[in-house]
């Protein structure tokens, strides 16, 4: 079981519980948990969302599931601390959002996908949550905005030149 569990396939927001938690469950009450306080709530969250998605942002969001976790996955039933998986997760969000191609992704679903995650953050969650939505939305504004501005150069370009 611990070994389907470091090849997680990304088709189930249920990887969290059955694997994260339950092999690194001396996390799961701890102050800096991850598996089930953001993993599988913000997989909920884009699972309930789903049908609200364009396909090519549908498509988005299981590539970004399955990156998260193929990310997460070698520190499952590791001897890890808490924090470090912790900052394992949250560290591995930009790359997987960017290579999964957010910045590809019209400006209306951008918008939509960054209100589903801010949606699911508890104000009294603390600083962590605080944190983790400055660091992505810091690290994705500059990286999608250069793809943005690269395009609308290429298609002005494709314009002139006919």
């Amino acid at each position: 079981e611990l070994e389907k569990c470091r090849k997680p396939s990304g088709d189930s927001c249920q990887w969290y519980r059955d694997c994260v938690n339950k092999f690194n469950n001396k996390c799961a009450n701890a102050k800096d948990e991850y598996a089930l306080s953001y993993g599988e709530k913000y997989c909920e969250k884009f699972r309930v969302s789903y049908s609200q998605f364009s396909p090519q942002a549908q498509q988005w969001i299981d590539k970004v599931r399955k990156c998260l976790q193929q990310e997460l996955a070698p520190y499952v039933g590791s001897e890890i601390f808490c924090g470090q998986l912790r900052d394992v997760a949250f560290d591995s969000h930009k790359d997987c959002y960017i290579n999964s191609g957010l910045c590809k992704l019209k400006f209306e679903e951008q918008e939509k996908v960054l209100g589903v995650v801010k949606s699911a953050f508890n104000p009294k969650s603390g600083s962590a949550g605080a944190t983790f939505w400055n660091a992505l939305t810091a690290a994705l504004s500059p990286t999608c905005i250069g793809q943005w501005i690269g395009s609308a150069v290429a298609d002005k370009f494709k314009d002139i030149v006919g």
